[in-house]
């Protein structure tokens, strides 16, 4: 028969041996959790990073966009001024005409931009600076429209 005290013994040693059994498996894992902890938060960062990133892009495309469409706007907006200034001049250029009294001096065989740019059709006498004035209006409702389309295209949310 064996001895109650040794009985006693060997219970507590056993207990002894699972208590250190368990801290040993904990002390293992603990390593293994804090790398598991430090790759999640690694990938946190990462994923965060990413989408920043993401939401920079589009960001730098649509400055970029805007950039772009004002470039265009202002020369647009010189195009247009030309080609008013242009209309203005063709204007007045008839009634510099007609207010200019030749001289003795005035060579026969000058030809003024306006009379070159008469064609005779059938009966009726055109004159190219009319339909050169109408292709400028024409050309600058154009415009007026593309900045129109442009301003509404850069209104639109992206």
């Amino acid at each position: 028969m064996i001895d109650p005290k040794t009985l006693d013994t060997v219970t507590e040693l056993e207990s002894e041996v699972s208590q250190q059994s368990t801290v040993e498996d904990n002390l293992e894992i603990k390593p293994h959790q804090k790398i598991i902890e430090d790759q999640n938060q690694s990938k946190m960062q990462l994923l965060q990073s990413l989408q920043e990133q993401k939401q920079k892009n589009p960001k730098y495309q649509h400055k970029q966009m805007n950039i772009k469409h004002n470039q265009l706007f202002l020369a647009k907006g010189e195009e247009m001024e030309n080609l008013q200034n242009a209309i203005e001049q063709i204007k007045a250029q008839p009634l510099e005409k007609s207010q200019h009294t030749p001289t003795e001096h005035s060579d026969t065989f000058q030809v003024t931009e306006v009379q070159s740019l008469n064609i005779e059709n059938g009966n009726e006498k055109h004159d190219l600076s009319k339909a050169e004035t109408e292709r400028s209006v024409q050309g600058i409702k154009e415009q007026k429209l593309e900045i129109k389309l442009l301003t509404e295209k850069k209104k639109l949310p992206f």
